[in-house]
C-alpha cells in the first residue's frame, strides 16, 4: 500500500462497501446463508475467475509481443486479481480448502533463489509438470516475482524467454484453478457446493444442521484474523525478517492485509458487490449490542491497518507502534468473534 488513496481505489474496484445496516431486518437463519452463498461466495468467485482469465490473456499478449506497457498491464491485472482473491480469504471453506486450491494459488513466502533454480532447470512448463511442482512454486507469488523482480522494478528487457514461459504457465494454472473454484459453487453443476451449503440435512456430507453452516462461517472469519495478525504481520514483525513478507516483490502486502479485513466485513455485513443480507442481520435481530461490538472491532482493525504506511518491509522496522497496534486491533476482533460470536451461534442457531 503506497498510500491510502491507492488502497481505497483497489478496495472499491471490487465493490465491497464500508457502510453498515441501520435497520433491523426480520431475517431467518436460512435467508442469511442463502444471501451469503448467492451474493458473496458466488459473486466473489465469478469475479475472481474473470480477473484471472483477464490476467492470463494479458500475459499471453505480453509474452507474444513484449513491451513496457504490456508488462505494466500485467502488473496491474495481477494486483486487481490479487485484490479479489484476498477479499475471499474471509470464507476459505468448501472446495477452496477441500480441493487444495488455496495453497496452490497462494503459498508464501517465496524463496526467489529456489525460483531461480527452477528457471535454470530443463523442466518444460506444461500442465503436467506444473501440477507436480511444490505449491510455493505456483500461484500468485512466483508470478509476482517474475513480473516485478526481486526489487520491484524489473524492466521488460530483463525478462528471459524462460521467465515468459514460466509466467504463462503460472497464469494458465491460476486461471484454471479459479475457474474450477467458480464452477464448484455454480448451482447448475452437478454435486455443487452451493447446494450443500444452503441445504443442511442428515444426508448432507458437510453440514447436518444450520448451526454447522454458521460455525463454518464464523470460524473462517476467525481464521483469517488469526492469519493476518499472527502470521502475515506477526511473523515478519516479531522476527524483523522481511523475507517472511507475503507480497514483497510488488510491495502489495499491506493491501493484501487490508483486503483480508474487508473480507471479514463483507461476510458479516453481506456486502461484496452490493448491499445484501449478511450475518449481522441475524445477529442484530437477536443481540443488538453484539452486532455493534463486532462492527466496531472490524472498523477498528481496518483503521489501525490504515495507519501503517508501506512498504511493509520498511514498516516493520520504522513503524513498530503502528504495526503492533494493527496486530492488536485484529486480534481484538478475533477474540470477540471467538468469545462472543461463537457462543451466540451455539445458543441461537438451530
Amino acid at each position: 500500500m503506497k498510500n491510502l488513496s491507492l488502497l481505497v481505489g483497489l478496495f472499491f474496484l471490487v465493490g465491497c462497501k464500508k457502510t453498515t445496516h441501520t435497520e433491523t431486518k426480520n431475517v431467518t437463519q436460512e435467508e442469511v446463508v442463502m444471501s451469503l452463498a448467492t451474493n458473496v461466495n458466488v459473486v466473489a468467485y465469478q469475479q475472481l475467475a474473470k480477473r484471472s482469465d483477464d490476467l492470463y490473456q494479458a500475459v499471453v499478449s505480453f509474452c507474444t509481443n513484449p513491451t513496457d506497457q504490456g508488462l505494466e498491464d500485467c502488473r496491474q491485472l495481477w494486483k486487481e486479481t490479487r485484490a479479489v482473491w484476498e477479499k475471499t480469504e474471509g470464507f476459505l471453506y468448501g472446495p477452496v480448502s477441500s480441493q487444495n486450491i488455496d495453497p496452490r494459488i497462494d503459498t508464501w513466502p517465496v524463496d526467489y533463489l529456489v525460483l531461480d533454480s527452477v528457471l535454470k532447470s530443463s523442466i518444460i512448463f506444461n500442465e503436467t509438470n506444473m501440477s507436480v511442482l511444490e505449491d510455493a512454486l505456483k500461484g500468485f507469488h512466483p508470478m509476482e516475482y517474475i513480473l516485478f523482480g526481486k526489487n520491484g522494478n524489473k524492466k521488460e528487457s530483463e525478462l528471459t524467454m524462460r521467465e515468459k514461459e514460466y509466467l504463462t504457465a503460472l497464469a494458465f494454472d491460476v486461471k484454471n484453478l479459479t475457474s474450477q473454484l467458480s464452477d464448484s459453487w455454480n448451482v447448475k453443476n452437478k454435486d455443487n457446493y452451493f447446494s450443500y451449503f444452503t441445504n443442511p440435512s442428515t444426508f448432507n456430507p458437510y453440514y447436518k444442521t444450520q448451526k454447522d453452516v454458521y460455525l463454518e462461517i464464523a470460524n473462517a472469519m476467525i481464521g483469517i484474523c488469526d492469519e493476518v495478525a499472527n502470521r502475515k504481520i506477526g511473523e515478519p514483525f516479531l522476527t524483523q525478517d522481511s523475507s517472511l513478507e507475503e507480497s514483497p516483490f510488488s510491495g502489495n502486502s499491506l493491501t493484501d492485509f487490508m483486503n483480508n479485513m474487508f473480507s471479514v466485513q463483507c461476510v458479516f455485513q453481506g456486502k461484496f458487490s452490493s448491499d445484501q443480507i449478511g450475518l449481522e442481520d441475524f445477529v442484530k435481530k437477536n443481540n443488538l449490542s453484539l452486532n455493534q461490538l463486532i462492527n466496531t472491532k472490524i472498523s477498528s482493525a481496518i483503521s489501525a491497518l490504515a495507519t501503517v504506511k508501506g512498504p511493509f518491509s520498511t514498516a516493520i522496522l520504522e513503524q513498530p507502534i503502528q504495526v503492533e497496534n494493527a496486530m492488536k486491533a485484529i486480534n481484538d476482533l478475533k477474540e470477540v468473534l471467538e468469545s462472543k460470536l461463537i457462543p451466540f451461534i451455539q445458543l441461537n442457531v438451530n
